[in-house]
């Protein structure tokens, strides 16, 4: 289970950095102030009105939308600083003590087992449990 979880996060990271890092364009074509077409990659094709007669006389519109994605992925170092040593003591501690092994505590009565079953006590008792 635990690594179906960690699939499914790596995935999803995989795919927030790549949705990050993507430019996206999207064009809608309006025709009488209705939307007609959304294109995400390609320009839309429109109605089927002659859009190139004159603009000012065109009943058809379109609004492009882009979101430019981060052309940059480099890390930055400048205002880094290492870590603090008490803080990195502290959480090697918690570390050593979270995973240390316990010794296996005996049951108390290890040295005197329980007596063995000759005959069903409860069937000699008739005493069934309903």
């Amino acid at each position: 289970m635990k690594e179906l979880f960690n699939k499914i996060g790596a995935l999803f990271l995989a795919l927030l950095i790549l949705g990050s890092t993507t430019s996206w364009t999207v064009q809608e074509h309006y025709c009488l102030g209705h939307l007609v077409e959304v294109s995400f990659f390609d320009s839309p094709d429109g109605c089927g009105m002659d859009m190139d007669a004159s603009e000012e006389m065109s009943c058809c519109t379109e609004e492009v939308y882009v979101e430019d994605g981060q052309d940059q992925l480099q890390l930055n170092y400048e205002g880094f600083e290492p870590m603090n040593p008490d803080l990195l003591a502290a959480a090697l501690f918690v570390w050593v003590v979270l995973f240390e092994e316990y010794p296996v505590e005996q049951a108390p009565n290890y040295i005197h087992p329980p007596p063995k079953l000759v005959k069903d006590i409860q069937l000699l008792d008739e005493v069934f449990l309903i």
